[in-house]
């Protein structure tokens, strides 16, 4: 409340507000006692560009819903790719997965929350800079990537059980044993080819870990924006600042990650 009220008084105090206000409150002054009508114009024209500035202040002040980023396609995507993967039978993991199906749906909607109702929730900061504002669509993309991201990981994943392969390595170590030694060098380079495979599944569930940590903390930080009382514009920018340290840029793009897991499921 009080960020808004600062604010409101920083607009009507201001050289626009302050001149449409004076030039209105003149040509009020100049018809009432002489009625000419250069005076009515100017109370006409003074008034008018006072009423714009105060409507489009106010659309500013409260958020435009027009102006948040149109993210519903992504979102569809996101879900849709994830919908062709089975649930898992456990309740636990069925219920987790649910929940990070619908990860982005929630980030998008707590951003449009904050950009066009914020006033309205609990929390105690009623008032984003333009700055902050940035930054936490800039957050809303990443998010964005990250899914999409999570999407193809869980894909090579899928593609590529671990306990399967873990299962194949002991089986040829144990055929190995009873080759001849040219059989034997054939096994070993299957085997190390083997070993390669599981490597790479072990970066893909570190990087889908990682992946679903830094979904997590975006989500996390929004909440707060929208919902925590303690919050004010000064923690704003200061878990902005955290949060960049902690979110990393990916080295490589969503398309290059992508690339990569064709090769490797074929």
């Amino acid at each position: 409340m009080v960020d808004r009220l600062r604010y409101w008084g920083e607009q009507l105090t201001s050289i626009k507000s302050l001149v449409s206000a004076g030039a209105a409150a003149a040509g009020l002054v100049g018809w009432a006692t002489t009625h000419h009508p250069a005076f009515g114009w100017l109370m006409l024209a003074g008034g008018g560009v006072w009423t714009a500035l105060m409507y489009y202040l106010g659309a500013a002040g409260r958020g435009n819903a027009s102006l948040v980023p149109q993210r519903g396609d992504a979102v569809r995507e996101v879900e849709r790719a994830l919908k062709r993967y089975p649930m898992p039978r456990d309740e636990d993991d069925r219920a987790q997965w649910l929940q990070r199906e619908t990860q982005l749906r929630r980030i998008v909607e707590l951003e449009k929350l904050i950009f066009t109702d914020l006033p309205a929730t609990s929390s105690g900061v009623s008032l984003l800079s333009p700055e902050q504002q940035l930054e936490v669509s800039e957050f809303v993309d990443q998010a964005v990537e990250l899914s999409r991201r999570r999407g193809l990981l869980i894909r090579a994943l899928m593609a590529n059980p671990r306990g399967q392969l873990e299962d194949e390595l002991r089986r040829l170590i144990r055929r190995r044993q009873e080759q001849s030694e040219r059989v034997r060098d054939e096994l070993d380079e299957l085997i190390a080819l083997k070993r390669e495979q599981a490597e790479r599944i072990e970066r893909w569930m570190e990087d889908l870990r990682l992946t679903e940590i830094n979904l997590d903390q975006i989500e996390t930080f929004l909440r707060a924006v929208a919902y925590d009382q303690a919050v004010t514009p000064t923690t704003v920018s200061e878990r902005i600042g955290r949060l960049k340290t902690r979110v990393q840029a990916r080295k490589e793009s969503v398309e290059e990650l992508e690339r990569r897991i064709n090769e490797a499921v074929g």
